[in-house]
């Protein structure tokens, strides 16, 4: 990820509609496309061909939320560390964009953790202590 700094505020850029779109398209839609494909492939129906990741790269525009987004899916995919790499001249924006990444991952893990937990209170949902520190960064 190359961070850079446009000096000023860019509305929708980390919205919540964009990072549920990234999200949908490349963590949860994908993870459901590769399990059936894993049934065809046992079936002896499909073919590697016809894999989701077989995809242009270019079929995202390109964004953090795409880099955290993969990084997550292949966590659970592999069960294997990863790694984001964060580059970018002094003042570009690389420890806010860490945050970034951070807070988004944070979130895809708190929509599993919590989904089922509201609060008594207001139905809120809890945010787990891990993701509050992690946020606090």
């Amino acid at each position: 990820t190359v961070a850079m700094n446009p000096f000023h505020w860019i509305d929708g850029l980390y919205s919540d509609e964009k990072r549920r779109f990234y999200n949908d398209n490349l963590i949860w839609n994908a993870i459901e496309k590769e399990r059936e494909m894993k049934e065809k492939m046992e079936a002896g129906k499909g073919d590697l061909q016809d894999s989701f990741f077989n995809k242009p790269v270019d079929t995202f525009a390109p964004h953090v939320y795409e880099t955290s987004a993969y990084a997550y899916h292949d966590l659970m995919t592999t069960e294997q560390n990863q790694s984001i790499l964060v580059s970018g001249e002094s003042g570009a924006g690389k420890t806010e964009t860490v945050k970034i990444v951070l807070r988004h991952i944070a979130t895809i893990e708190n929509s599993i953790s919590t989904a089922a937990c509201p609060t008594e209170d207001t139905g809120d949902l809890e945010q787990p202590e891990i993701v509050s520190k992690i946020l606090k960064v």
